[in-house]
């Protein structure tokens, strides 16, 4: 669970710090065999080439990624899948006793 919150927590403060995002939308759901997370925004997306890499001082994307790895979760960052402006954020994590 903790990880989970890091990884929406830290998502929304990408959104409004870098993206400066008018709206964001956090969607939680689950399946018989899946827990997915999903982050949205508005912003103007991410770079050419997708999220930039490390920085000094900037492990905000390091971190979400080593917290899902530790979950065995996917994380993927990107554009919208509709097409409209902005990044999304999903987590998909297989629940524990699913085939």
């Amino acid at each position: 669970a903790h990880h989970l919150l890091s990884i929406a927590a830290e998502a929304l403060e990408n959104a409004r710090r870098h993206a400066h995002a008018t709206r964001v939308t956090l969607t939680a759901a689950t399946t018989p065999t899946h827990l997915t997370l999903t982050v949205t925004d508005d912003g103007p997306g991410l770079p050419p080439g997708g999220p930039p890499s490390t920085r000094r001082g900037h492990y905000g994307l390091l971190g979400m990624r080593e917290r899902a790895a530790a979950l065995g979760a996917d994380l993927r960052l990107g554009p919208r899948p509709d097409g409209t402006r902005g990044t999304r954020v999903h987590l998909t994590l297989p629940l524990e006793g699913s085939p």
